[in-house]
């Protein structure tokens, strides 16, 4: 339950650093209200698909922990495309943007059923409430804090804002980089 803490801690983090930093990043990029709308809904909506196989994944690989582990770890390394989009992809930034967070929705949210599943393990059903409670306050505040940090960074870098967006996108890639680093080190006790 400490490593889940911290990686959690570094994983709302990286949310804060890029949730809502998306769409405006897109904007910076020039996009058409058109791709703004599908910037919004493609992610999630194949993000809700791919849950669907996460719990048959988890099966055959016969093991939780090595799932999180390996999906957490390409949405990690998702983050790379989408601090590189606008400096590889010139001419269809957008696009190439929306395909990228697609990905790096589907991959997180493809191990977010597992690492449930994991964390229910761990934690007796009475107790389950109160520390998901707990932990969701302090991750909460985690993110919200991040999220005006991010917003400083920006307003710093307004006149170069794609500057900004890398900054606080590589902010993001470290601190998911570090919350991965942790899901390696948690217990996984034997699959049944």
């Amino acid at each position: 339950l400490r490593v889940s803490f911290w990686d959690g801690v570094l994983a709302s983090c990286m949310m804060g650093f890029t949730t809502e930093f998306i769409t405006p990043y897109a904007l910076a990029l020039r996009a058409t209200v058109s791709q703004i709308g599908a910037l919004s809904a493609l992610p999630n909506l194949f993000s809700s698909l791919v849950q669907l196989k996460s719990a048959d994944v988890s099966e055959y690989c016969r093991s939780k922990k090595k799932v999180i582990v390996f999906f957490v770890l390409l949405h990690t390394l998702m983050g790379i495309p989408i601090i590189l989009v606008p400096y590889l992809c010139k001419g269809f930034e957008v696009a190439a943007l929306i395909v990228c967070v697609t990905l790096f929705t589907c991959l997180n949210g493809f191990s977010l059923p597992v690492w449930l599943s994991l964390m229910s393990d761990y934690l007796p059903p009475r107790k389950r409430g109160s520390y998901f409670g707990w932990r969701s306050r302090i991750m909460g505040s985690v993110t919200v804090v991040c999220m005006l940090s991010a917003g400083l960074i920006l307003q710093v870098y307004k006149l170069m804002p794609l500057r900004g967006f890398l900054v606080i996108f590589c902010v993001a890639f470290i601190c998911r980089s570090i919350s991965w680093f942790f899901l390696t080190r948690m217990y996984e006790p034997p699959f049944h």
